[in-house]
């Protein structure tokens, strides 16, 4: 039987991320402004109140999407509107506590090379062990694919790869995080919502104790964007780890100190 329009879904975030795992930028995907680099990191506050705000701040674009996909699925809901919005509201924050828990790891690969893959071995190895598991499956059904395409069943033939276990396995967390979004009914979604706030949950620990140093790449980011800049304030120094005048970060605490003189390099 072709795709349904859950499993399109599943296909495309599985590229998109799998894109995201393989090309991804070595830079934190929170982006700090240079007021708030400035003001924030100098500060004794620890890297998880870092992260906290900025995942705070996140919201708003997210309830924004979710304001978004709800007008745009509004003619095909089965469920009430604040249910598929819940169901929303979670799938695009565990897609987003996804994309930065992964470009911690990059920073840490970046940043510390063997020791970094050594010290994120788990997540490397789920991510190379999913990529892996579809292309393996791809490569084993490229015939009858590219046959689909001349004869007009190609999306039977993705329906087909989808079915195979492997495949099956590594869709699973987004057949979770998208089921309640297209659930049938109210008991539907009650039975998949669960699921969904679980794989949310396991992100967001992943990404608050990731124990990252992701300050310095933060700052050339914010450095090279000069988004939030005003005419006159104080200068980020890219390699440094606090901006001018600024404040060192202890590796061990996560806090944020002031730095005697000329200990900002």
């Amino acid at each position: 039987s072709p795709m349904s329009g859950v499993g399109i879904y599943e296909v495309l975030l599985a590229i998109s991320l799998a894109w995201m795992w393989i090309f991804g930028a070595a830079e934190p995907a929170l982006a700090f402004t240079r007021p708030e680099v400035q003001q924030l990191f100098p500060a004794p506050v620890t890297r998880r109140t870092l992260i906290l705000f900025k995942l705070t701040q996140a919201q708003i674009t997210i309830l924004i999407n979710v304001a978004i996909w709800l007008l745009v699925l509004s003619g095909r809901s089965l469920i009430p509107p604040l249910l598929k919005a819940a169901a929303l509201w979670a799938l695009f924050t565990t897609l987003y506590l996804h994309r930065v828990g992964a470009s911690f790891v990059r920073v840490t690969a970046a940043q510390r090379g063997r020791k970094g893959l050594r010290k994120n071995a788990i997540p490397l190895t789920i991510a190379a062990l999913a990529i892996g598991a579809v292309a393996w499956s791809v490569a084993r059904a490229a015939s009858s694919l590219i046959a689909s395409l001349s004869d007009g069943t190609t999306m039977a033939a993705l329906a087909s790869l989808r079915r195979t276990l492997p495949v099956r396995i590594v869709l699973w967390p987004l057949h979770a995080i998208v089921g309640p979004v297209f659930a049938a009914s109210t008991l539907e979604w009650g039975r998949t919502i669960g699921w969904s706030l679980l794989i949310l949950a396991a992100n967001l620990a992943w990404v608050l104790t990731s124990g990252v140093s992701f300050e310095e790449a933060a700052m050339q980011r914010s450095e090279r964007s000069g988004t939030g800049g005003a005419h006159g304030s104080a200068p980020v120094v890219p390699g440094s780890r606090c901006p001018r005048p600024g404040g060192r970060r202890s590796r061990s605490s996560g806090r944020t100190s002031r730095p005697s003189s000329g200990s900002c390099r």
